[in-house]
């Protein structure tokens, strides 16, 4: 399948959306006067055809039934913006008990689907940390990036607020957050919490609904910012004799392995901006680095969900010294293992 074909394709569950859209905007520029004529067909399409057609299209891909509830609220939301009193008693009797059915559909879905993560993270808690296990648990459910998204979203409360043991590692661990780390996002915390009350002080004076909606964004990236922080001690590097896992708090992470490292050096010079040059933190040039690893072939990052390749990653440890000498020695004894080539007589 070529990249125009896949695009159409991954496209395709977007096309009742801009169905509804075409259909509001049709009916906005009069090409269905008189409304009443045609409410009778437009409700049809707003709430059979088109959440309809949707399910087609979905029900053999990784995409969740429940969206099919949301889109059938997006149809009668429009029905009611565009046809109102034109379509009669039928909208009305629609507002009267299709709404409040879908709503407790909705919830009992939510608490269903709430339920089976819970059971399903009970399952895998026991031999993995909160977040493998509730990362497990949320794709099950959600197949892909939809469920680690959700996963992302749970572990930001609980790392926020719930989460005040004493980190347990195995094996060889090296932190990166206590030397550089916390103190930048401890002063990402601070800017942003004065540049929320200046803005909303700001914007308050042209338009009040919209200074709070900022501001609840603000204070929302300022729990992620704080999750983020206090997750750092939870998710340290980690070596082991075949790979090097690379995580970044609960929102990044990679595997490494070793076969696939060509050198590891103790450098903090600026690097030459490529594409394929990362930084482990999402501060990016701000946290600098002091450790740099070089690959022989490209290998992929998952930030946010989302896969980034890098064939050389720039590292902030706080041992970067230990780190060097454990990954130079596995490198080593790795060449050494590995089978010569033979000549063939």
């Amino acid at each position: 399948m070529n990249k125009t074909m896949r695009f159409a394709f991954d496209a395709l569950p977007l096309l009742p959306a801009l169905a509804i859209g075409l259909l509001f905007m049709l009916g906005k520029g009069g090409a269905f006067d008189p409304l009443n004529k045609f409410s009778t067909a437009l409700l049809i399409d707003l709430l059979l055809i088109i959440p309809v057609t949707y399910w087609i299209i979905i029900r053999n891909r990784k995409i969740s039934m429940i969206t099919v509830i949301p889109l059938i609220g997006l149809g009668i939301i429009t029905a009611n913006r565009l046809l109102g009193s034109e379509s009669g008693q039928t909208l009305t009797l629609i507002n009267t008990y299709a709404i409040p059915l879908l709503e407790t559909l909705l919830i009992s879905v939510l608490l269903f689907q709430a339920l089976r993560i819970r059971k399903i993270y009970q399952a895998h808690s026991e031999t993995a940390g909160f977040y493998p296990a509730l990362k497990q648990a949320a794709t099950e459910i959600l197949p892909g990036i939809p469920g680690k998204l959700l996963a992302q979203e749970i572990a930001v409360i609980y790392y926020a607020f719930f989460n005040w043991t004493k980190p347990c590692h195995t094996g060889k661990a090296f932190n990166y957050h206590r030397n550089n780390e916390t103190s930048l996002w401890l002063g990402v915390l601070l800017i942003t919490g004065i540049e929320t009350v200046v803005l909303h002080l700001l914007l308050a004076r042209w338009n009040e609904t919209a200074a709070w909606i900022i501001t609840a964004i603000s204070l929302y990236t300022l729990l992620q910012c704080l999750s983020i922080l206090r997750s750092l001690r939870h998710f340290p590097i980690e070596v082991t004799e075949k790979h090097i896992c690379i995580p970044y708090g609960f929102i990044n992470e990679g595997i490494i392995e070793i076969d696939n490292i060509e050198a590891v050096t103790i450098s903090s010079k600026d690097e030459e901006k490529r594409k394929l040059t990362r930084y482990h933190s999402p501060l990016g040039t701000i946290a600098h680095h002091n450790c740099v690893l070089t690959l022989r072939q490209p290998a992929v990052l998952s930030v946010m969900g989302f896969a980034k390749k890098y064939d050389k990653l720039l590292l902030q440890l706080d041992d970067p010294q230990t780190f060097y000498r454990e990954v130079q020695s596995l490198i080593t004894t790795d060449q050494h293992d590995a089978p010569e080539n033979k000549k063939l007589c």
